[in-house]
């Protein structure tokens, strides 16, 4: 009798891990996965970062638009986008931006062209959501760590951003985003 109990005991508990499992893995979706990982490794960018960021910036919604003007998964504003799509010889238009596919991309070039010029994983995160010339400037102040970014707005950023990433690489950890 004690033996059939741990029995029932173990299967429904191993249900309920496997429930929960599948609920974590709605809140944290892979829909896009093809471009995010197509543009990921053509930018040399991590795939569970791309994920990570389109998730805390959209929401997975390819028609979302902030109230500052941006569009799309990545939230790229409009003069922004054209300048990566001119940069990285894309054709803009901005009625694009709600293109799952060109927004991806160009959020991947825009994205690793910050890294680039910011040196950092960190501070690149922290150029997208305050701008680049905000980051410079916190620089020039000897600011370089996103424990210390004068924007709350922006260092909360930072941090969901990289807690996403540590999630998405544990859930996708045996298999391509």
């Amino acid at each position: 009798m004690l033996k059939k109990r741990t029995t029932i005991l173990f299967f429904a508990l191993l249900a309920v891990v496997i429930l929960g499992f599948l609920v974590v893995l709605r809140l944290f979706p892979t829909t896009h996965s093809a471009s995010i990982n197509r543009y990921a490794g053509e930018y040399g960018l991590d795939a569970h970062l791309i994920a990570a960021m389109i998730k805390c910036e959209s929401n997975y919604d390819k028609e979302a638009e902030s109230g500052k003007g941006a569009i799309g998964l990545m939230q790229l504003l409009p003069s922004t986008a054209e300048w990566v799509a001119e940069r990285c010889g894309a054709e803009y238009e901005e009625t694009r931006l709600y293109d799952s596919e060109y927004n991806i991309r160009l959020g991947c070039a825009y994205f690793a062209y910050l890294k680039e010029q910011m040196g950092s994983e960190e501070m690149a995160l922290a150029a997208y959501n305050a701008g680049p010339a905000n980051v410079r400037a916190w620089e020039n102040q000897g600011i370089t760590e996103a424990e210390e970014i004068p924007f709350p707005e922006t260092r909360k950023y930072v941090d969901k951003v990289q807690k996403t990433k540590k999630i998405y690489k544990i859930l996708y950890a045996f298999k391509e985003i």
